[in-house]
Formats: C-alpha cells, structure tokens, sequence
C-alpha cells in the first residue's frame, strides 16, 4: 500500500508564478501579435500600454475595427450603440428562444381556466340553453369524484352518456360532439391518460391541480341557488 504522504508530496508540484511573471508574459504575448517592443515600465505593471490597446483596434490602414468577441479574445465592447458588432454583444442569439411564446400559452391556458370557473360559479340548473361544454365535462367527471376505482375519470364514450342522460337539450345541437371533443383539448385542465386496462385505452380526467378551484367554484353556484 502506498504511503499515504505520498499523495501530498511538494516535490511532484509544479512551481506557481507570481503576478510579475505572468503579467511580463501577457505583455511579451501582445508584443509578439502586435509587433510591438514588449519593454514595459513598472509604472504599467498592472495595465496595458495605450499604444497596445489602440493597436488590437486598429489594421494597417490605420482603421478601426469594430469589436467582435468570437473572433479575438483582446476585442472591446463599445458603449456607443453605433459602434456595436452584429456578434454576440448585442445577444441575438436570445432571439431564438420563444419566450414571448410560453408567455402567450401561459396566459392563455389560464385565461381558459378562469372562464371555466367562472361559469361554474354562475352555472344554474334552471337555464341550461347556455351552458358551456367545458361546465358539462366537469359535471360529468365529479359526479365520478367518490368512485374508488378512476374517480374523476371517465372514457369519451362515457362523456357522451352522461350527456345523453343529463343533457337532453344539448344532443340536439348539430356537432355536439366534435364541439365536446374541441373542449377537451382546448382546456389545459382537462387531460387524457393511458389505462392499463384494454377496454380503457384511454381516459379523461381534471388534473389534481385544479379539482379543489373547480369544485369550490360549482359549489359557490349551488350555495346561491339555495340562497335563492
């Protein structure tokens, strides 16, 4: 087994340069890119001749040339808005993200949301002409709320039941399904899960997220039709 101290010997380090070393190699760099003298005073010790740095600037004809960051690790950002590169100073690359995008679903799906629970708020059981399919999908999936197996769950096909025995009035409506279908998709709330089962490939559900929202706004409707 090897010793131990063998791991911390100083003999197998490599000896680390001091502030003057690595300055006078920095500037000796410079010199040799720039074809400059690479003598420097110890009055400019911790800077950068100006003549130095105006020649990273400059071509042979004398001109400036504008700061570009992936081409010279020396380049300068200017603070002039007219002098800025099309390189990464300006960070176009941002652009290619959709942030305005997510921002646009975000409050859209929200949107959706409130609406819905601000029709389950004014849902009443006498005037049903204008009732929303979305108000329809959430009664139909909470009267499964106490079921013990898939509460909260039901197939399409199970939708379209519950309708044609609660909601007479709707099936008479040309494209009452496609229009029901429409709704599933169009409200982030609603979504659709594989079962296990093969008669249930698939099922409609209110994400857990938003049952205590839904819930407390149909029952606020139900408290004022008691009210009444």
């Amino acid at each position: 087994m090897a010793n131990e101290e063998d791991e911390c010997d100083s003999s197998s380090l490599f000896t680390v340069a001091n502030q003057s070393d690595v300055t006078s190699f920095l500037h000796l760099q410079a010199a040799k890119i720039t074809g400059l003298n690479s003598s420097i005073s110890d009055d400019d010790e911790n800077s950068i001749d100006d003549n130095l740095l105006r020649s990273f600037t400059r071509n042979n004809n004398s001109k400036l040339i504008k700061p570009n960051l992936s081409r010279s690790c020396f380049a300068s950002i200017s603070t002039q808005k007219q002098n800025l590169s099309d390189d990464l100073t300006e960070l176009k690359w941002l652009n290619t993200f959709k942030f305005k995008e997510f921002q646009d679903n975000k409050n859209n799906n929200e949107d959706q949301i409130s609406k819905l629970s601000n029709e389950l708020k004014s849902y009443d059981k006498q005037n049903l002409n204008s009732i929303s399919y979305g108000v329809l999908i959430f009664l139909a999936l909470y009267s499964k709320r106490d079921e013990k197996d898939l509460s909260w769950s039901l197939t399409i096909k199970q939708l379209y039941e519950y309708i044609q025995t609660n909601f007479k009035q709707i099936i008479n409506k040309r494209g009452w399904k496609n229009l029901l279908k429409q709704t599933l998709i169009t409200i982030p709330c609603f979504v659709k899960t594989k079962h296990d089962t093969p008669k249930l490939r698939s099922i409609w559900t209110i994400d857990p997220y938003y049952r205590p929202l839904l819930t407390k706004a149909y029952l606020t409707s139900l408290s004022l039709e008691t009210n009444k």
